[in-house]
């Protein structure tokens, strides 16, 4: 069986700095900033390809 990247859900939430850092894995809780993500959806814009996206 085989699968496809569509499958994978890495990531789906990932918080990176906003801020440069010679390591991410330090950053503080200030180093990041708030943002919200939106996804609209529409059929007009559907694409053609077969995804369901």
């Amino acid at each position: 069986m085989r699968g496809s990247g569509s499958e994978h859900w890495f990531p789906i939430i990932d918080r990176n700095p906003q801020e440069v850092h010679a390591n991410i894995f330090k950053a503080g809780d200030s180093d990041y900033i708030k943002a919200t993500q939106r996804i609209y959806r529409s059929k007009a814009l559907r694409h053609t390809s077969g995804s369901r996206w």
